[in-house]
C-alpha cells in the first residue's frame, strides 16, 4: 500500500482583501462621497431659491397686469386671491386731474390722473412683497363726434 503524502504548500499570500485593506478604501470612498453629497444639499437648496424667484417675478407680473386693466377712479382698493398668493392693491392720487391738451391747445377728449398705487404680494408660506409704481390713467370726458 503506498501513502501518498499530500504537500501542502505554504503560502504567504491570500487572495482577497485584508481588513486593513478594507478599512483604508471604505475611508478613500467616504472621502470622495462626502463632497458630492455637500454639493447635492447645495443643489436642492439653489433649485428651492430658484422656485421662489419664479414665484416672485410671476406674481409681480400678475400685479401688474392688474394694475393696468384696473380703474382706480372707481375702487381705489383692489385684492385679487390666486392658488400660491394674494395681490392687494391701493392707489392714492398722486395729482390733481388734468384735462389733456391738444396740439392746438384746446381741450381734449380726455382728462388724466396720476396715481401712487401700493402693491402687496402675500405668499402662502407667509412672506410679503410691497412696492410702489406710478399709473397714469385716462378717463374720457366727452365723445369723439361731440360738438359737430
Amino acid at each position: 500500500m503506498s501513502t501518498k503524502r499530500l504537500k501542502l504548500k505554504p503560502t504567504t499570500e491570500e487572495a482577497g482583501f485584508s481588513v486593513l485593506e478594507a478599512m483604508v478604501a471604505i475611508a478613500i470612498m467616504a472621502a470622495c462621497l462626502l463632497p458630492l453629497f455637500a454639493l447635492q444639499g447645495q443643489f436642492v437648496n439653489v433649485v428651492g431659491q430658484i422656485e421662489r424667484v419664479e414665484l416672485q417675478i410671476e406674481a409681480r407680473d400678475q400685479a401688474l397686469e392688474v394694475i393696468k386693466l384696473t380703474d382706480f377712479n372707481a375702487s381705489p382698493e383692489v385684492q385679487f386671491n390666486y392658488s400660491q398668493y394674494q395681490i392687494r392693491l391701493s392707489a392714492k392720487r398722486a395729482s390733481n386731474t388734468r384735462p389733456v391738451k391738444n396740439s392746438g391747445g384746446t381741450s381734449g377728449r380726455f382728462e388724466m390722473t396720476l396715481y401712487d398705487v401700493a402693491v402687496t404680494i402675500e405668499y402662502l408660506s407667509g412672506n410679503i412683497d410691497s412696492f410702489t409704481v406710478k399709473e397714469l390713467e385716462w378717463q374720457e370726458t366727452s365723445g369723439y363726434l361731440e360738438g359737430l
